[in-house]
């Protein structure tokens, strides 16, 4: 008897793995890391799949809405049947909407999976009907799990089961002669007919509904199985059925609290550990694992600095969200679409932790065909009229290691200006932020502007997030593109422009040049694949927030290796 004893599949849709089916894996492997874990996805998309889980998928086109329900019922039988061909493997299969509440043995597994066990609902806690329940099911070791399979495929049933167990069908098949009954004339509850067809068959092992596996969140005395199931569309809906789900999946993961004055205009993931919640709710606000914020707290205003201030006096981990990197072409926000960043501690590239290293291609994939972005080839051969120079928004957050650098913005613009002019004498050209324009005017009134020109085409817009046509036009003639951390550095490169990136905190920082020196001679050939791909994984789609992605990206480091 070993690990390899131990396996629980699940089979669902896309939808009802977001909203559960990820969640019963999670607390599986919280509760009981040594068990294999398997799930097999009916047309999947946009799946966000766990190191610790195998994977299968299909593509089905359903002819009607019972066919479709009556098929994801039972297509979790049809694969037991497919990947565990062995039948001395041991498995087990649990509906989708079931979370794990506590640890079990292996021992107690292997009791109960080398044979044919079954819920049994009987007049016990106030149930009407007594009748199988396919909630859960384990299939021993001999042909069961492909004669379920088999004759759930051949065998036309046309009635569902009544409210008495005598009321089943009476179903003869002789499997020599059978062929496959339509998918279309599947029926929900046909796994109960068939198993009530089986049982003259094979002996199977009453799991009681208030046993040791598995209880219904409805009933009272449903507390201390190792899984707690909703078992039907209305405990899905009803607030004193969640209850019971909601506190052990609270159980398994860190409570995540934002403090309300210190998280604006950002979406917060639709999960029960994340709260957001008011200064005067001190004890959800103390009782925190770790807290979560829009932003830092460099710049901000002083009524709002105590609340930051008082996140990083707590000593405790958190989280970060910002507007995100990939910009061009995005639905501004609230938006499912639009696209937000997440990180440990802080947004800059180099104090915060995204956990984005060698990761794959699949998230920059998304993005590129959501925002229609082109990654240009870079420029070969340097052309372009001027060396165009990004401003920043003053007082921004985004300038904290600016001002620690040069003092002040206006130093900043000297400074740069004055180094630039130290190794070239090609034309400048300043583009303004879109926002805060006044300032920036104000400040470029104590410059030198001999040989720079000021750009017309950055618009003073609200709530900008893009430079759109305008940013267009002036990397058109940009010899090269210089700037601090600015976000249209990343937009820079992506147009395969030689950019210069004046601090590490930039997300361009490792595709562009450095060292103002070289600017009549920049790098022109960064390797960019890698680079986009590990940036996809620091921002996340509003629909990806709600169903908790960003938070499952970035837990996979805590707390161990979050630094």
């Amino acid at each position: 008897m070993n690990h390899n004893d131990c396996n629980i599949l699940i089979a669902c849709d896309q939808q009802y793995y977001d909203d559960w089916g990820i969640h019963l894996l999670r607390s599986i492997h919280h509760h009981n890391p040594f068990v294999n874990l398997y799930v097999h996805l009916v047309n999947p998309q946009n799946l966000n799949k766990l190191k610790y889980v195998h994977y299968s998928e299909e593509k089905i086109k359903f002819e009607n809405y019972e066919s479709k329900i009556s098929y994801l019922q039972l297509v979790r039988f049809l694969k037991i049947s497919e990947i565990f061909k062995d039948t001395s493997k041991l498995v087990m299969t649990i509906d989708t909407d079931s979370i794990c509440t506590k640890a079990f043995t292996l021992k107690e597994f292997v009791k109960t999976a080398k044979e044919i066990s079954l819920l049994w609902r009987d007049s016990e806690g106030n149930v009407k009907d007594p009748r199988w329940l396919a909630g859960l099911i384990t299939f021993g070791t001999g042909d069961f799990r492909h004669i379920f399979a088999e004759t759930l495929r051949t065998v036309r049933i046309d009635t569902r089961p009544g409210k008495n167990k005598t009321d089943f069908p009476a179903i003869k098949v002789d499997f020599s002669q059978t062929t496959l009954c339509p998918l279309v004339d599947w029926k929900p509850g046909r796994d109960q007919v068939v198993l009530e067809f089986l049982k003259e068959k094979y002996k199977f092992n009453r799991e009681y509904n208030q046993g040791f596996w598995m209880s219904i969140a409805k009933i009272k005395s449903s507390k201390g199985s190792v899984f707690l199931t909703l078992k039907g569309a209305k405990q899905k809906s009803e607030p004193k059925h969640l209850l019971q789900y909601n506190n052990a999946l609270q159980k398994i993961e860190p409570l995540i609290v934002g403090i309300k004055e210190a998280f604006r205009n950002h979406p917060c993931p639709n999960l029960p550990n994340f709260k957001i919640v008011p200064w005067e709710d001190q004890e959800t606000i103390l009782s925190a694992d770790i807290y979560f914020q829009n932003n830092i707290l460099e710049q901000k205003r002083k009524k709002f600095k105590r609340y930051y201030q008082f996140i990083l006096d707590s000593g405790k981990p958190f989280l970060v969200v910002e507007s995100s990197i990939f910009r061009k072409n995005m639905p501004h926000p609230p938006h499912p679409k639009a696209y937000h960043r997440f990180s440990w501690w802080s947004y800059f590239r180099d104090e915060g932790n995204y956990n984005n290293v060698d990761c794959p291609s699949d998230r920059w994939l998304q993005i590129q065909k959501d925002q229609n972005i082109e990654i240009k080839e870079w420029r070969s051969k340097l052309k372009g009229e001027y060396i165009l120079l990004l401003l920043q928004r003053p007082g921004d957050s985004s300038l904290k290691n600016l001002i620690i650098k040069y003092g002040t913005y206006e130093n900043f613009v000297v400074s740069v200006i004055k180094e630039i002019r130290q190794y070239t004498d090609r034309k400048i050209k300043v583009r303004l932020h879109p926002l805060r324009q006044d300032w920036q005017c104000e400040i470029l009134e104590n410059v030198d502007l001999s040989g720079i020109e000021i750009s017309t085409n950055s618009t003073s817009k609200a709530h900008v997030l893009e430079g759109g046509k305008g940013l267009i036009k002036d990397f058109n003639e940009a010899r090269v593109v210089v700037g601090f951390n600015s976000n249209a550095l990343t937009e820079s490169v992506c147009e395969g422009i030689p950019t210069f990136s004046l601090c590490p905190s930039s997300m361009a920082w490792e595709c562009s040049n450095t060292d103002l020196s070289q600017i009549e001679n920049p790098i022109l050939n960064f390797p960019r694949s890698q680079w986009l791909y590990n940036l996809s994984y620091c921002q996340w789609r509003e629909d990806e927030i709600a169903r908790g992605d960003p938070w499952f990206h970035l837990k996979q480091i805590y707390p161990d290796n979050l630094k």
